[in-house]
């Protein structure tokens, strides 16, 4: 009787030690901590069907309505400063603006540096949708059609940039964040 309780210890540790051994192994693995997200897109699973194509030309657009790109930054370089517009309000309202229309304004000031943003970002989502149709399937006319129209977001980025900033880098392929 003593001999089977050793052995039914032995038998238990043994049990117990390879349960703890298989749950330590399974728990190594890296895919345990690497969750995908569920219900999302990624830059990993877009740019797979055509809806995927019509949505990245539509962010090139929608960049045109971005707050650094056509509202007050973009007034204020266009209109207040050549008097086709006034600032107006207070002084404190927007001062960055009260620069711009007493031409006190230099490279530091919000609107020179917003401008900037905005409208490479969108030469930025233009690349992006630039690099990434042409290896979508889908009908050949939408394509060529998403493509041109993402083309020419892109040359109108550039030539608002140029006008404003004179010689600027011709980006025309997605850049990494080394780059």
């Amino acid at each position: 009787m003593i001999m089977d309780n050793k052995y039914l210890d032995k038998t238990r540790s043994l049990i117990f030690l390879t349960t703890i051994a298989l749950l330590i192994t399974a728990g190594c693995s890296s895919d345990f901590l690497d969750k995908k997200p569920l219900g999302q897109l990624t830059s990993d699973n877009f740019f797979e069907t055509e809806d995927h194509a019509v949505w990245a030309t539509n962010a090139v657009y929608q960049q045109l309505r971005d707050w650094d790109v056509h509202v007050f930054s973009f007034v204020g370089l266009t209109d207040i400063i050549s008097d086709d517009a006034d600032k107006g309000s207070t002084p404190s309202d927007a001062n960055f603006l009260l620069e711009v229309d007493n031409f006190t304004f230099d490279a530091g000031n919000i609107s020179v540096g917003a401008v900037w943003t905005g409208y490479y970002r969108g030469v930025y989502r233009a690349n992006i949708a630039l690099e990434n149709i042409p290896g979508i399937e889908m009908d050949e006319d939408l394509k060529e059609r998403l493509l041109g129209e993402c083309k020419f977001l892109r040359a109108h980025y550039y030539f608002n940039l140029v006008r404003w900033y004179g010689d600027i880098p011709l980006i025309i392929r997605t850049l990494e964040p080394e780059e």
